[in-house]
């Protein structure tokens, strides 16, 4: 996929001669010959500190095999830690993903005992595939990528814009069946194996969107703390709350970790989506995310001007019939899309 000029794409939503405020922002921009990314979120769920410490670190030490993901970030929440894995080339991960050792791990897993382990794993065209970073910076795909300048930002419904495929498909209205698993109605996930129905339903949307501090003066970081983040948080537990106003199956709120497990400078949310048009109506319209918006542009941006360094970035996906797969081993309800579950 070809690196395009900033003003040279076909656009359905961008206001004409209104410049974004501040400035381009970052994009992700493909190599000629890229056509997918896949993305595997593996988890580790457990009370126990030390077999999580020893889970996770056989997740990783698998992830460092032959044909293993390009990049591994690790983030975590009070219960989960999880490897969230990229691969480029979606061959790379089928043969990963069906080699010996990690079959022989996967398989074996016990449905029973102090651990869950779960994984979610989508295959995203990346015509259906958009990003946007506040500022030069690696984090996520950006690291398998490098980055370019875009004017499509700063103004409804640009995420669509910057994903090829709406100069010919209209994915804002496009809105996924609610995914379902084999989990018998009213029983728990617990001490059972739960697979998502095949295949899974088109439309599905999920983003990865987060805040990154680590270069940030503890001016900005306080700005950020006490203005920006209660916001934040609120967002995200309304969304929690009420998965059928807002079409949001499942939000998760994580801090990001190091290469080495330990706290880094950073959160993110992950969530689930009936399509990108539920995503885009909470993001334009609903209170809790204007509010994120206003504290951020009023305790950041007007504050602290050109020298901010406090880094947003996201990544949006829309998937394809059959694009995603996921299992959860021994999980309780709320892990994962097992939130829009019962049991």
């Amino acid at each position: 996929m070809s690196s395009l000029p900033l003003d040279d794409r076909v656009t359905g939503y961008r206001p004409e001669r209104v410049p974004p405020r501040g400035g381009p922002a970052q994009e992700v921009r493909w190599p000629d010959g890229a056509t997918h990314l896949v993305v595997a979120r593996v988890g580790v769920q457990t009370d126990d500190s030390a077999a999580g410490v020893k889970a996770i670190a056989r997740v990783l030490e698998l992830a460092a095999g032959e044909s293993g993901p390009a990049l591994v970030e690790r983030v975590s929440d009070d219960d989960s830690e999880m490897a969230v894995c990229y691969w480029s080339d979606p061959e790379a991960h089928r043969a990963w993903w069906g080699s010996e050792p990690v079959r022989a791990w996967w398989d074996s897993l016990p449905v029973d005992g102090p651990l869950g382990h779960w994984h979610e794993t989508s295959v995203t065209p990346l015509d259906q595939f958009e990003t946007i970073y506040s500022a030069e910076f690696s984090g996520g795909p950006a690291r398998l990528a490098p980055t370019g300048p875009t004017n499509l930002h700063d103004y409804d419904n640009s995420a669509l814009d910057r994903m090829p495929a709406t100069a010919h498909r209209d994915l804002g209205r496009e809105r996924a069946e609610e995914p379902v698993t084999d989990l018998p109605p009213g029983e728990s996930p617990r001490g059972r194996r739960v697979r998502l129905a095949e295949p899974s339903p088109s439309g599905l949307c999920w983003i990865r969107t987060a805040q990154e501090w680590s270069a940030a003066p503890d001016d900005q970081l306080a700005s950020y703390r006490d203005g920006v983040e209660p916001a934040y948080r609120t967002a995200v537990a309304h969304l929690q709350d009420n998965p059928h106003e807002s079409g949001c199956l499942s939000a998760r709120l994580v801090n990001n970790l190091d290469a080495n497990g330990a706290r880094a400078a950073g959160s993110e949310t992950i969530a689930w989506w009936r399509g990108i048009g539920d995503l885009l109506r909470w993001a334009h319209h609903h209170r809790t995310h204007q509010d994120i918006l206003k504290a951020f542009w009023e305790e950041i941006v007007l504050k602290h001007g050109p020298g901010m360094r406090v880094r947003l970035w996201h990544e949006v996906h829309v998937l394809p019939e059959g694009a995603l797969t996921a299992e959860y081993v021994n999980c309780h309800p709320g892990t994962g899309l097992l939130q829009t579950w019962p049991g």
